[in-house]
């Protein structure tokens, strides 16, 4: 999974400018995805895509632990043998997760798709990911492991992203942005708990050796002929270039719905006057009839 995420973010970079003025590549490769997610659910690509929990040789080492970890628990604790003997692994599930968290990372206010309840953005695209797979195994669809694997897939993805991902051009790793924090995996409702919880658990590694706070080391004596960059400032810079991009586009969208009024209002006014000069002629012709009707009256 490192391997895979480390390739992705060269990709990424590389090509930042483009993927973020052009969201298609990220929806052909969303489309990628869930065809593969599909396909490694299928009973009949068990024998290519999926293996056991006693059989460790998954490129998704990491989340396989976990899930056997979990199924070891339950059986410790619950004597139950279903999810450590019986269910399959998929080795795509995993994978999808990551890369369904790397998009969040650099596409976060892009939205996606517009549907009658709202926005749904790409920020939003791992925790749908994993409530969907937690409808469909409730309904029997699909199996409870895939669950674990998406949730751990999710957080191992997040966890490396934030804390362990190196960069080309300094010696930072991760990426400290706000739009990246923990609890932005969350819905915007239960966010203030998340970040506190989110909180509690860094500190608690922190304190184990397990993450380290990040340190800017400033040295004053080569401010005038040496230019430092700084993670925080770095982030700063992109999260207020994400901001301007949005500010934009909303204002755009809002020019395009005064024009649209306008133009409305515009044939409201003109429609108006086209009655207006329509009735004096109708008075005029009702009047010349009566003048008409009264002369041969008289005679």
């Amino acid at each position: 999974m490192k391997t895979v995420l480390g390739d992705l973010q060269i990709v990424v970079e590389r090509h930042s400018d483009v993927l973020r003025n052009n969201a298609l590549p990220f929806r052909v490769l969303m489309v990628l995805r869930i065809l593969g997610f599909a396909l490694s659910l299928g009973a009949a690509a068990y024998g290519f895509l999926s293996l056991r929990p006693f059989q460790l040789f998954s490129v998704e080492i990491l989340t396989t632990v976990l899930v056997c970890g979990a199924a070891y628990g339950l059986y410790a604790l619950a004597a139950k043998t279903t999810l450590l003997y019986e269910d399959y692994i998929v080795e795509m599930v995993p994978i999808n997760c990551a890369v369904l968290v790397l998009i969040k990372q650099f596409l976060p206010d892009s939205i996606l798709l517009e549907t009658p309840f709202g926005r749904i953005k790409y920020t939003h695209v791992p925790l749908l990911a994993v409530l969907s797979v937690s409808i469909c195994s409730i309904a029997g669809v699909m199996s409870s492991v895939v669950v674990l694997q998406c949730i751990f897939a999710v957080q191992i993805s997040w966890t490396y992203l934030r804390f362990f991902n190196p960069h080309e051009v300094d010696s930072f790793y991760g990426d400290s942005s706000e739009h990246f924090v923990w609890a932005s995996l969350f819905p915007r409702i239960i966010q203030p708990f998340c970040t506190i919880l989110g909180r509690i658990c860094f500190r608690s590694l922190v304190k184990l050796g397990v993450c380290k706070r990040s340190v800017r080391h400033v040295d004053l004596n080569s401010l005038q002929s040496v230019g430092i960059s700084l993670r925080g400032l770095d982030s700063t810079a992109r999260d207020a270039e994400r901001r301007r991009q949005k500010a934009l586009r909303d204002l755009n969208e809002r020019l395009h719905k005064t024009k649209k009024m306008e133009t409305i209002a515009w044939e409201e006014d003109a429609e108006d006057e086209r009655e207006a000069s329509i009735e004096p002629e109708a008075k005029q012709n009702v009047k010349q009839k009566f003048m008409l009707y009264d002369k041969l009256a008289k005679r």
